[in-house]
């Protein structure tokens, strides 16, 4: 790994994860450092690759981007380790993804919830002793914006297409982290949950391809 490949913001970012972790699971300080150390390795492998684009360290400081580019580096972790060779620009999907021959594209999408949002995840009466319409208020918020999230990147990802910066017969995926989606205060959240899904009973991200 070459110094221009070395992650220069990894103290600041290990501080901000040990705080948060710390923070969420008081008196797990090993189960805490084992998860430091996960941490720490994975985003040495993204820098070691190169993955990081020109705005990276600036943008996963900034607290509106933090989780995006977060979302980023844990999809990269899953990509090489099921053997795909990445690569990434500045411009374009996030991944271009190669294994076996075939190569795949992946833009990655964190989607925050509104302010409305926001107050019913946060709302502990709320989940301790639910009421119907509330539910099915937060499920129309959260297929709402994942409707427009997946829009948007479809939208750009034409746009990659007619520059041929993405090939007509090569694939694309739009990788959607749904983690803001859930109340963060929930214990180890993000590891036992399940994917997001609606009152379909279906994953948010398939009810917003049909509609």
């Amino acid at each position: 790994m070459t110094e221009d490949a070395k992650c220069k913001i990894l103290d600041i970012l290990l501080e901000k994860w040990k705080k948060i972790l710390l923070g969420r699971y008081p008196g797990c300080e090993e189960l805490i450092e084992l998860a430091l150390k996960s941490l720490e390795a994975l985003t040495e492998r993204f820098y070691g690759y190169e993955l990081n684009d020109t705005q990276f360290d600036t943008a996963i400081l900034l607290e509106q981007q933090y989780h995006q580019r977060l979302g980023e580096l844990i999809v990269a972790d899953r990509l090489l380790r099921d053997g795909f060779e990445l690569s990434s620009k500045d411009f374009g999907p996030d991944f271009k993804a190669t294994k076996n021959g075939k190569t795949v594209w992946f833009e990655v999408v964190t989607p925050n919830p509104n302010d409305e949002m926001v107050q019913i995840l946060e709302d502990v009466q709320g989940r301790l002793f639910p009421k119907h319409e509330t539910n099915c208020r937060e499920n129309s918020l959260a297929l709402l914006k994942m409707t427009g999230v997946i829009e948007t990147k479809a939208n750009i990802i034409k746009g990659y297409i007619e520059k041929k910066i993405i090939p007509e017969d090569e694939p694309v995926v739009i990788v959607v982290n749904d983690s803001l989606f859930y109340p963060l205060d929930v214990y180890m959240v993000g590891v036992t949950e399940e994917v997001q899904k609606g009152s379909s009973g279906l994953p948010f991200v398939i009810e917003a391809l049909l509609i």
